[in-house]
């Protein structure tokens, strides 16, 4: 190329180069050593051990105004605490960083946030846009609350155990307000606009909650994982711009899920009040039920409950699925498990939430229908699929997809040995022709665009049998899985 010299050419190289020769190419050449930096840090250098942290600092120091100008992105990771003066030194060295915008801070409990000297220096950090806290309690609380940096994007992963060992023991209800994530963040609410939390734990009394003044208007993107039973009201409040939230709560009895969510609807109403850009939910179906939600989502993804909330049972899944989806009328619908109870006798209305109001906007539907268990041994998956179309036959569905798993269903009743029979529930998964019950349902849907439906061939979980309706044509495809 015209121009080039010999430095430049080096300067390619070393640029589509691996960590370790750019290390390599810079020992070797005086020219290289004065540039290379801006190429080595292109990559997170990812600390883990405090040997590590002193390597990166004396490369850091040796040419510090240069070499802290290309470190945009750090992720400290100890697997142990360190010392003492190890953090001072890193302090000191974040002191003089000013161009740093992602930060990742991951270990245990007694890591690197457990040096006061450090979580000062991690908080003046002026052009941090992105930050990632996981596995840290009380000591991450001090980090966020004294951020100077305006965040667009958080993630704060605390440790299963904080909510008994940290928020159950604040005193009063003050110290509860100030510890909920819309006041310890306030100092970022002009720019946060994607937070993801698990374990953090909120008040249960609805009237503790922080003020309605703090509001975030760039915020897009929630997910709360392993949260209390939620108020939601706050969040609508803090959020009004929300377009994607996932929600899954840690526990609760059915009495206090029908509490909350009786509540959350009555304050939404009262307060004339909701959501109205939620494009997307996901989480399962007791989460989107206890939030009461009363705007409409343009996307809804739904899982079965966790076995361990024991609600709303089995036999009342699909009477839930009527009130979740008659206020969310979402244009896609996404259910990873049946969401009713598919053991009953045919016509029983196990599919009704696909008649009313709630389906009435419903253009695109998958379901993820897993057989599992000893009970849907003897579940008839014909009468099934018969009551899935004849509740969806005056549908205005375009995109529809259908996948039955065969391989968790345990029809041995305790029989050990490798003979057991095929349950009823396997030999209709057998037997079933999968052209011709797509065909049934593009028959009776004609606004169909594309559909796919796919059953695990039993006793074999690698193998598939697949219909897809394809340019208005179903084709017959069979598919298998690697290990």
């Amino acid at each position: 190329m015209p121009g080039l010299n010999n430095l430049d050419i080096l300067l390619e190289i070393m640029a589509v180069s691996r960590r370790e020769d750019r290390a390599h190419l810079m020992a070797a050449s005086r020219a290289l050593y004065s540039h290379g930096a801006r190429f080595l840090l292109r990559e997170p250098p990812h600390i883990e051990t405090q040997q590590q942290l002193l390597s990166f600092l004396a490369f850091l120091s040796a040419q510090t105004d240069v070499r802290s100008k290309f470190l945009r992105h750090l992720e400290l990771s100890p697997l142990y605490s360190w010392s003492t003066p190890a953090c001072v030194r890193l302090a000191d060295a974040l002191s003089r960083i000013h161009t740093l915008q992602s930060l990742t801070i991951s270990g245990r409990y007694y890591g690197c946030l457990a040096d006061p000297e450090l979580i000062s220096a991690l908080a003046a950090l002026p052009s941090l846009q992105e930050l990632r806290v996981h596995s840290y309690g009380l000591d991450c609380l001090d980090l966020l609350k004294t951020l100077r940096a305006q965040v667009r994007r958080l993630i704060v992963d605390c440790p299963a155990y904080y909510n008994e060992n940290i928020f159950n023991k604040f005193a009063d209800d003050d110290e509860w307000t100030a510890h909920h994530p819309i006041v310890v963040l306030e100092h970022s609410a002009p720019t946060l606009e994607e937070l993801s939390i698990s374990c953090w734990s909120t008040h249960p009394d609805p009237e503790v909650a922080p003020s309605p003044n703090i509001i975030y208007p760039r915020m897009h993107t929630l997910s709360i994982k392993y949260g209390s039973l939620p108020v939601v009201l706050p969040l609508i409040r803090a959020y009004p711009n929300l377009e994607h939230l996932s929600f899954d709560f840690r526990y609760a009895s059915p009495d206090e899920i029908e509490e909350y969510r009786l509540c959350n609807l009555n304050q939404q109403i009262l307060a004339g009040c909701t959501w109205r850009h939620l494009r997307a939910f996901a989480g399962d179906l007791a989460d989107l039920y206890v939030l009461g939600l009363t705007c409409a989502i343009e996307r809804v993804t739904l899982r079965t409950p966790a076995v361990y909330l024991g609600w709303p049972g089995t036999h009342r899944l699909g009477p839930t699925m009527v009130p979740v989806l008659t206020k969310a009328r979402p244009r896609s619908l996404e259910l990873d498990g049946w969401l009713t109870d598919v053991r009953g006798p045919r016509g029983d209305g196990k599919f009704a939430m696909f008649r009313g109001e709630g389906a009435s906007r419903l253009e695109t539907l998958t379901v993820e229908g897993h057989l599992e268990g000893m009970e849907h041994v003897d579940v008839d998956v014909c009468a099934v699929l018969d009551d899935l179309l004849n509740s969806l036959k005056h549908s205005r569905l375009r995109h529809f997809a259908i996948n039955i798993y065969t391989q968790h269903i345990d029809p041995t009743s305790g029989v050990e040995g490798p003979d057991v029979p095929l349950g009823a529930a396997e030999r209709a998964a057998q037997d079933l022709d999968v052209e011709a019950a797509l065909g049934k349902f593009v028959t009776a849907i004609p606004t169909l665009q594309t559909a796919v439906f796919s059953v695990q061939v039993p006793r074999d979980a690698l193998r598939t049998r697949k219909a897809v309706l394809t340019d208005g044509r179903v084709q017959f495809e069979e598919v298998w899985r690697t290990l």
